[in-house]
C-alpha cells in the first residue's frame, strides 16, 4: 500500500502533493483541520498565515487521519501526532526503524514557528494557543532518538549530521529542545502582541 503523508497545509510543504498523487495513485493522509485546504489548494482564516500563503494545486484524494492513528508501510508503523499552531493541521510523525539489530525512534517534528500575516493575532485565538501548547507538549514527549524537522536548519540537522559543535545525529533530547525553542518563540510572539506590536 502506498501513502503520501503531509506535515502541514502550506505551499512549501504541500505544493507537490497533487503531482505525487498523480504519478503514484496514493492517497494523501492528513488530519481533519488540513483536509479542506489540501483539497482546495487555499487556506482559510483559521491559518495564521492565510494572507501571505501561496495557493497550491488542489489534491484530489485526501483521507482523514486522527491524532494517534497509525499507518503501516511494510514493516514500518508510523504514528500521527497533532501539533497545531503553525497551521491548524500541523502533524508530526514518529516511527521505529531497525538495522543490524539496532533500533532507533525517529521523529519528523512539524514546524513550530508562531508566524502570521499582518492581521492574525494569536491572542485573539486562545483555542489555537492552547492547541499550540498541547502540540509542543506532545513533541517534547514523543519517542525521539533522531529528530527531523521540515526546515533542517531550525532543528540543527546539518550540524548534527556533520557532528559539528559536539552535536550528534542520535540525540534523545532533540525533540524536547525543539519543542521548548518553539514554546519560547510562541511566548515571545504573545508578549509582543500584548504590547501592541504588529506581526
Amino acid at each position: 500500500m502506498k501513502y503520501l503523508l503531509n506535515s502541514h497545509e502550506h505551499y512549501d510543504h504541500a505544493a507537490g502533493l497533487a503531482y505525487l498523487q498523480n504519478v503514484s495513485g496514493a492517497p494523501v493522509l492528513a488530519r481533519a483541520p488540513a483536509v479542506a485546504t489540501l483539497r482546495s489548494g487555499r487556506s482559510d482564516r483559521s491559518d495564521p498565515q492565510q494572507g501571505v500563503g501561496l495557493p497550491f494545486p488542489a489534491v484530489a484524494r485526501v483521507e482523514t487521519i486522527a491524532d494517534g492513528d497509525t499507518v503501516r508501510v511494510g514493516t514500518l508503523v508510523l504514528t500521527a501526532h497533532a501539533t497545531p499552531g503553525h497551521t491548524p493541521g500541523g502533524t508530526a510523525w514518529t516511527w521505529r526503524s531497525c538495522e543490524d539489530g539496532r533500533c532507533l525512534d525517529i521523529a519528523y517534528a512539524d514546524s513550530v514557528g508562531a508566524m502570521s500575516d499582518k492581521t492574525y493575532r494569536y491572542l485573539d485565538h486562545p483555542d489555537m494557543v492552547a492547541a499550540f501548547h498541547r502540540g509542543l507538549d506532545t513533541l517534547a514527549g514523543v519517542p525521539c532518538d533522531i529528530q527531523i524537522a521540515p526546515h533542517p536548519g531550525i532543528g540543527d540537522l546539518f550540524a548534527r549530521l556533520d557532528g559539528k559543535d559536539g552535536k550528534a545525529l542520535v540525540d534523545p533530547q532533540a525533540c524536547r529542545r525543539y519543542a521548548e525553542a518553539g514554546r519560547a518563540r510562541l511566548q515571545q510572539r504573545l508578549d509582543q502582541e500584548a504590547r501592541g506590536l504588529k506581526p
